[in-house]
This record gives structure tokens, sequence and C-alpha cells, in this order.
């Protein structure tokens, strides 16, 4: 199992044009194989603080409601039950992983039972082991966020990210912040040191940016499986059933008390709302 899902992660790596969403087969195995079509040539362009992703991606089990036939013609009808397949929920998820090129290549990967994160010796051709059962720290100091859209952000984000910058959040810490701008290397050094990882909604984007299916839910499956928290601000990311496959949805993401904190913040705001 762990070499087909390594297989066909790296497989998908080379296919930034190809559809997002596929079916996989292996062993008598269907599985539904969703991946983020990273934007190769702007982030070597860009060369963001010298990492470059590669595509994040979930896996999920294959639904038999979807019959493929390898050889014979195409048909809508089927199709479309194979579609609606890819819209599953995150904890339908049985495996997630993201590769990323900096001083060395990482891959990070969850089967469902915990975070393991693997680096390329090129000596021998092989990712070794190099982290077992990846763990993020419960409280932070350090949150990743584009600041400059702060004033659009809900009115309980901004709120708790103002107290954290003042030191006055539930650990009393004073945040800083460290912001990349690409998922996969702000969401990596998260998992290792611990913070708060947000692509929130605004007043510009009200259903968020990161799509659902490729991006929110694989990178929410590996965030829990390290023991942290992965949140709308009023849902938890792993439950949202996709209506579409490329649905968006706003993300927060990262050390388990921070994420309750903000997670209470919305409920406190609907609340007011409510009475």
């Amino acid at each position: 199992m762990l070499v087909f899902l390594t297989y066909i992660y790296f497989f998908s790596c080379f296919l930034f044009l190809c559809s997002r969403c596929w079916h996989s087969y292996r062993d008598n195995n269907w599985y539904v194989h969703c991946r983020y079509s990273t934007d190769l040539a702007q982030q070597l362009s860009e060369m963001l603080t010298e990492t470059l992703s590669f595509p994040h991606t979930g896996i999920f089990e294959h639904d038999e409601s979807c019959e493929i036939d390898l050889d014979g013609e195409r048909n809508q009808t089927a199709d479309a039950r194979c579609l609606a397949n890819t819209l599953q929920p995150g904890t339908n998820m049985v495996a997630a992983a993201y590769c990323l090129y900096s001083s060395s290549t990482f891959l990070t990967l969850t089967l469902g039972n915990g975070v393991y994160m693997f680096t390329l010796d090129e000596s021998i051709g092989e990712f070794v082991l190099s982290k077992p059962d990846v763990k993020i720290p419960e409280t932070s100091s350090v949150y990743s966020f584009n600041e400059a859209n702060f004033e659009t952000w809900d009115k309980p984000l901004q709120r708790v990210v103002k107290c954290w910058r003042e030191g006055m959040g539930a650990s009393g810490k004073k945040f800083s912040s460290r912001y990349i701008g690409s998922m996969v290397g702000d969401v990596h050094r998260t998992l290792l040191y611990g913070g708060v990882f947000g692509y929130p909604a605004d007043s510009k984007s009200p259903n968020g940016k990161l799509r659902l299916l490729y991006e929110g839910a694989p990178m929410s499956f590996i965030m829990e499986q390290a023991g942290g928290l992965s949140t709308t601000g009023k849902q938890r990311v792993m439950e949202i059933v996709p209506e579409a496959v490329h649905q968006r949805i706003p993300v927060l993401m990262g050390s388990k008390r921070d994420i309750i904190e903000v997670i209470d913040a919305y409920a406190d705001d609907a609340k007011k709302h409510d009475n």
C-alpha cells in the first residue's frame, strides 16, 4: 500500500496540466486521487525563499458505484458517477502527502496513523525516514497570514490576531509573523515548530481561496494526524462535503490550542448575532 501510494504521488508530480482528480488502479483496488496542479513556472520565477512545493495530494477509497471500463468507450453517465465519486469529505481520505524542495527534498506522508517525513538521499536515490511520528506543538507564538488583507477578514479573526500581536491572547505570548506565501512551505514549518497557518475568508473572497478537495482537505488530514486542528473558523475542514471539484474554502490550521482560540472567537461572535 505504502509503495503504491508513493508511486502514484510522484507520478502525479509530472502531470501538471492534467485533471486534478482521477481514478488509480492497483492490486485489484481502485483509489480516487486528487492533487493540486502546481503553477511550477510561477514558483520557479519567484523562487519563494528557495522553496519549491510539488503537488499536495489526497487519496480516497473508490466507490463501487463508479464503474470504470478500461477497454470500453467513454460513457457520460458513468463519467458523471465517477466525478461525483470525487466529492467526498476529508474524513473518507486514506492517505495524503506533499513534497517540498528546499535545503533538501522532503516528502511528508500520512496513511491515517500519524505523520512521517522523509528526506531524499541523493547518494542512494531513495527517500529515507527522517522524522517519524511528527507531532506539532499544542501552542505557539507564530502565525502565517497575509496581513495585507487584515482589514477585510472576519471580525472574530481580526480580534484574535490583534490579541496575539499584543500578547493578550489565551497563551499570553506575543506572536510574531512568519509568512512565505506558499501553503506547503508555511504548513511544513508550522508542523515542525508550531504555529497557525491561515488563508481566511475576506470581503473580497467570502468563500475563501483554497480548494477543498486538493488543498484544504489533504493538508488538514496531515495537520490533524500530527495533533493539530484545521477549521474554516466555523466548521472542521475534514467534515465538509464538497459540492464541486474546485470548491473553495477558508482554511485556518495549526497548533491545537491556538486554533481552539480561533474557533471559540467565531462561536462567541455567532452567539452575539443570535441574541
